[in-house]
């Protein structure tokens, strides 16, 4: 039996594309591999899923041609102290808000997971939605959508 853990953010950014908003994402909050490294997937897998460890540089020109194919760009990051692993995908949407920059859909899946007191499963989601929001309203996100879900199979 295992638990599946997932926060999907649907949010309207004046970001360009998603260097700019994962540049700010990044800073100082969740980040990349201690080394600086990024576990992602290649610009060219669409259905193995192989992640694999690019320098930051090579991971942004994979970015940039994932977005442009209209691919999902997916990463591991880690909190801050690196004891929790957060995975994380990014969609662009259409964007059928007015007066709007990009839509995104955010689907971030904790690693490990903190528990809420007391129970042995349900994730404490409260714990990383006091840390997502602040930061999206920090960057300026408009958020459109939030969902939370925690799954026994």
């Amino acid at each position: 039996m295992g638990v599946e853990r997932d926060i999907e953010v649907r949010v309207l950014t004046s970001y360009n594309n998603c260097l700019e908003f994962l540049e700010n994402f990044t800073s100082d909050f969740w980040t990349y591999n201690q080394d600086g490294t990024v576990n992602t997937l290649a610009a060219d897998d669409i259905d193995d899923y192989d992640f694999k460890i690019f320098s930051f540089n090579e991971a942004c020109e994979i970015f940039k041609v994932r977005e442009n194919r209209n691919l999902p760009i997916s990463l591991t990051l880690w909190e801050r102290d690196y004891e929790d692993s957060i995975f994380l995908t990014i969609e662009k949407l259409e964007n059928t808000y007015q007066d709007t920059g990009t839509h995104y859909k955010l689907n971030l899946s904790p690693g490990y997971g903190k528990r809420i007191d007391g129970a042995l499963r349900y994730t404490d989601y409260g714990y990383y939605l006091n840390q997502l929001i602040p930061k999206l309203d920090k960057m300026g996100c408009g958020i459109a959508e939030f969902k939370c879900q925690d799954l026994d199979f």
